[in-house]
């Protein structure tokens, strides 16, 4: 590699960090509650870039760092820099015209609740599949209009 990509860290590990390096950007948290491995996003990147923010990654203390979920053909870069598969996700699908609007006993969640499904998800998952906090909040953050859901009666969430 390139000796002259330096990263620079800002933000605190465990937790939110960035990552940059000029116009080169990537950004890092926990996988989840439970796991010391990091998950990076990359928003502007060379594989070049994306190793050194790994190797950064581990200096601070992350034993592993997964990338996001990736199709086929858009792991190039992640590969290049040295990344391998590591699980292999089945994309479903359902048909929703058909069914009714407006579901009984469900209403949007209180930020309060976010907590109850954080540990839902814990208990639900094994260590690895879980989201926690982290991924709760990305979720919700992945799109302009979305919302926790909530059942009125019994324990569950859906985000949509």
């Amino acid at each position: 590699m390139n000796q002259a990509v330096k990263v620079s860290v800002k933000g605190d590990w465990p937790g939110l960090v960035t990552l940059r390096s000029g116009w080169w950007k990537a950004v890092a948290r926990p996988v989840n509650d439970d796991s010391p491995d990091a998950a990076m996003r990359a928003e502007r990147a060379t594989s070049e870039f994306l190793g050194r923010c790994a190797a950064a990654l581990s200096d601070l203390g992350a034993p592993h760092v997964l990338s996001p979920p990736l199709m086929r053909g858009s792991d190039r870069l992640y590969r290049a820099a040295g990344f391998v598969p590591f699980l292999s996700l089945l994309l479903l699908e359902a048909d929703l015209r058909a069914a009714p609007r407006h579901a009984a006993g469900v209403r949007v969640a209180s930020t309060g609740e976010r907590d109850a499904a954080a540990e839902i998800d814990r208990r639900a998952f094994d260590r690895d599949w879980r989201v926690g906090h982290w991924g709760l909040q990305d979720a919700l953050q992945a799109t302009p209009d979305s919302v926790m859901l909530w059942p009125e009666r019994g324990r569950g969430f859906a985000i949509v």
